[in-house]
């Protein structure tokens, strides 16, 4: 769900929430009117070119730029079966340019965040925010995928700390 995350959780009644590289939204409109700008963009190459070509230059966003070659010739293999003008519409729905901006009403809920190592992206924003997250070394933004094993010890970590606070109270 990556930055949909975050929306759900504010909606849901949720005990604990791990979110890996989740954004709460843009909260300035000039922030909004850029990021729509630039998903505009993608969406029309999605809709239009050949989505093995999109994905190279997508896989060239600095968010990806930790990947190999291979690394990222694997991802461009792995989904270039997916449907290029689907992909445009799931951007066009929930774009990030069209989410609210939902920090102040994340404060206080349960949630945990988890960040690959080199996904400089989102550990700068959580500093910014001044949000404790989780580090998964040796990952980028996908962490859960570039690096599995060490997620899952993260993830477990997170949920027995969470077990053992809720078994003191």
């Amino acid at each position: 769900m990556y930055s949909l995350t975050p929306q759900v959780c504010a909606t849901l009644n949720i005990r604990k929430l791990v979110v890996e590289g989740g954004n709460f939204g843009l909260l300035r409109r000039s922030d909004r009117e850029t990021r729509w700008h630039n998903d505009s963009a993608w969406i029309e190459r999605f809709t239009h070119e050949p989505i093995a070509e999109v994905l190279e230059d997508w896989y060239r966003q600095p968010v990806f730029s930790h990947l190999t070659q291979t690394q990222r010739a694997k991802l461009v293999e792995e989904r270039s079966h997916n449907s290029g003008a689907a992909l445009a519409k799931v951007m066009r729905a929930s774009s990030l340019a069209k989410q609210p901006y939902l920090m102040p009403r994340l404060e206080g809920l349960p949630m945990a965040f988890v960040v690959g190592e080199k996904d400089t992206k989102f550990r700068h924003l959580y500093r910014e925010f001044g949000l404790k997250y989780h580090l998964v070394e040796d990952a980028g933004h996908n962490a859960h995928k570039e690096q599995s094993q060490k997620f899952i010890t993260v993830l477990t970590q997170i949920l027995s700390d969470e077990l053992d606070s809720s078994l003191k109270t």
